[in-house]
């Protein structure tokens, strides 16, 4: 029997906010009725996992609670799902690599102008991943990978046959796994990441052999007239 690991990006988050790290009164309403579109199809899960991340945890939990069940303990911690730190990257582009060019980079204008950020963040994962980065508490782009490919072994081993369960984690982790389970380069996996919307769902579907994408970045529950303007990238 084939088995579902649903994995769900966390709502957006609070960007330009002095904790990143926590959702955004739009991204709460969007786990909300995520979960209250759950409800509404009669869909349970064997398990909820969730990244140790606050934004992931919240998710997970928002979630169970649009279903009707408000059990935060019920949330299973699989910190291999976490995010990786965008600050180190960030920090050691904007000082080693773009010091040539740092006077080009308006560093108040990041905290405030999406657009503007996702540019230079852009081009700061781009190095991260060549491996042109180094520094204090920076996780090198294999480590990331290889931390969430264990974070689905663990995942495969777990989930029952036929069981379906939901993982709480965020955008650069789902295009790791979906690099993964596609075969495509691995330098190529974060392109993907700018695409996912947040409370987004992607299924992975497990036959105990082999695994198999069938559904990505789908976002079913805001996609009617009065919720359209919950659709969101960052």
């Amino acid at each position: 029997m084939v088995s579902e690991i649903l994995l769900l990006r966390h709502g957006q988050a609070s960007f330009g906010a002095e904790d990143y790290d926590q959702l955004s009164h739009t991204g709460e309403t969007q786990v909300r009725m995520l979960g209250e579109h759950f409800a509404g199809l009669g869909i349970e899960f064997d398990a909820v996992y969730s990244g140790a991340m606050r934004r992931q945890r919240d998710s997970a939990r928002l979630v169970l609670e649009g279903m009707g069940h408000p059990s935060p303990e019920s949330v299973g911690l699989l910190e291999q799902f976490n995010e990786f730190d965008h600050l180190p990257v960030l920090r050691e582009y904007l000082t080693g690599k773009a010091g040539r060019t740092a006077d080009t980079v308006d560093i108040e204008r990041l905290s405030r102008d999406r657009g503007y950020f996702q540019a230079v963040f852009d081009a700061a994962t781009r190095s991260w991943i060549a491996g042109e980065l180094q520094g204090p508490n920076l996780e090198t782009w294999l480590d990331f990978c290889h931390r969430i490919e264990d974070g689905m072994l663990t995942l495969q081993k777990d989930v029952a046959q036929g069981g379906r369960v939901l993982v709480s984690t965020s955008a650069g982790a789902i295009s790791v796994v979906l690099q993964s389970v596609l075969g495509t380069p691995r330098h190529e996996a974060l392109r993907l990441a700018w695409v996912i919307r947040n409370s987004s769902l992607t299924r992975i579907l497990w036959d105990g052999k082999q695994a198999s994408m069938e559904m990505f970045n789908s976002v079913a529950h805001l996609e009617r007239g009065d919720r359209v303007d919950l659709i969101t990238y960052r």
